[in-house]
């Protein structure tokens, strides 16, 4: 009878400890879900709920905002490619020396770099001709030859240095001769016939030294040609053209021989774009029209007449491509040699196509484009468009705005900046 109170104890004691154990407990574990995510987004709003400017009557009227209605109409075909710009053949040329000599820099303006701008008929070079480097080329009887001739032009100099100081000395003493019979005319002691061959003989003398002095210049300009002195006249060359030095290729004090390579001198204006088109795209396309170029980055606004040229024809088998040739005008140096570029070309026939004014697009600091969209209660509602094309003064409008929507096409500039704060309104 003792034995079943104590048995009763154990079991309690037993049954106490296996509901207070929790390894035992029937509490379901925590789920993957109750964690915390890495990025949580709360309250998302949609863009086209971002921003909405609301208009008071005299505020729009103010503001003077007209709306359209985006509608889909026809517009050509074209097709989008690559573009390279590059330099129109027969545009870049290498300057040569037309004769051995030393080089200079100009004294009219610096040395000409690379990337120098230069007009048509700008000096770039100086170049002091020298017939030195002859020697090089000329057989041991005609050097001897040469060297006679120079042995005779040295002794024609020293001749003709004699006949100079031999005239000096007779001007000299008709001068006086002179001088003399003057004074005697005006004392009334000599005769005007003594005067009159004074004059003549002192006039003689001036004209024999200055031929004198004459033929000693053209020897000793001569002998400098023949001894390489760069002392003697200058030699300029000029731009044939308009451009930009690509490349130099001497430098000043350099002896050259005949025929040597000077600098690159290329036009920036006009420049050409080379498109490579598929073949199989080319009996769909207008080659005799104007296509269209947009620089990498640029606004889709930013269009450039591309002028289709006849080129030398080129292609690449490996990648069944043509290319075609166009101008562009770089009157601005907007573009340079290399750049690639959009090129849209007109293809044959039209499309139905979605279009809005392009005065109706505002661009942000990035670039985006955007329209605002006219809603019933004087409200407008900004929407990101992406543009497919400019044509016509029209915007092809790719993703964005559904047909039937009515943008701003006047006063959207002056809603962006009522928006952002900066119009003043």
């Amino acid at each position: 009878m003792r034995a079943y109170p104590l048995q009763m104890v154990i079991l309690a004691a037993v049954t106490f400890g296996v509901g207070c154990d929790k390894s035992t407990s029937t509490k379901p574990h925590a789920s993957n879900a109750d964690h915390h995510a890495p990025v949580s987004v709360r309250n998302p709003t949609p863009e086209s709920m971002l921003t909405t400017v609301t208009l008071s009557e005299s505020a729009r009227s103010h503001l003077a905002v007209e709306t359209v209605v985006a509608h889909r109409e026809a517009v050509p075909n074209d097709r989008t490619y690559g573009g390279e710009v590059v330099i129109p053949e027969g545009r870049s040329i290498i300057i040569s020396a037309p004769l051995s000599g030393t080089i200079a820099s100009n004294a009219s303006q610096s040395f000409p770099n690379p990337g120098t701008a230069v007009g048509a008929g700008d000096v770039l070079f100086e170049l002091h001709p020298s017939l030195r480097s002859s020697d090089e080329v000329l057989n041991p009887s005609d050097r001897i030859a040469l060297a006679r001739a120079r042995a005779d032009l040295e002794a024609a100099r020293v001749s003709a240095a004699g006949d100079v100081e031999s005239a000096k000395v007779r001007v000299e003493g008709t001068r006086i001769a002179l001088d003399r019979a003057e004074k005697l005319v005006r004392e009334n002691a000599g005769s005007v016939r003594s005067l009159d061959e004074a004059r003549a003989e002192h006039r003689l003398a001036q004209t024999a030294m200055d031929a004198a002095e004459a033929r000693r210049k053209v020897l000793d300009e001569t002998m400098s040609y023949l001894q390489g002195d760069s002392g003697g006249g200058a030699l300029t060359i000029t731009a044939p053209f308009a451009g930009h030095v690509r490349r130099l290729l001497v430098a000043p004090g350099e002896f050259i021989a005949v025929g040597a390579q000077l600098c690159e001198l290329a036009s920036f204006n006009p420049l050409w774009v080379r498109s490579s088109v598929y073949v199989g795209d080319l009996p769909m396309l207008s080659l005799q029209s104007n296509a269209e170029g947009h620089a990498l980055g640029g606004a889709a606004d930013a269009v450039h007449v591309l002028r289709p040229i006849a080129a030398p024809p080129t292609a690449n088998a490996a990648t069944s491509t043509v290319d075609l040739y166009y101008e562009i005008v770089n009157a601005d140096s907007a573009f340079q040699p290399g750049e690639r570029m959009v090129v849209s070309i007109p293809a044959k026939g039209e499309t139905s196509a979605l279009v809005i004014p392009q005065t109706s697009v505002v661009y942000d600091i990035h670039g985006d484009a955007w329209v605002y969209l006219a809603k019933e209660d004087d409200t407008f509602v900004r929407r990101r468009i992406t543009i497919r094309r400019v044509t016509g003064g029209n915007v092809v409008v790719a993703t964005g705005l559904d047909e039937g929507d009515r943008v701003v096409t006047q006063g959207a500039a002056e809603l962006f900046g009522v928006e952002f704060g900066t119009a003043g309104h």
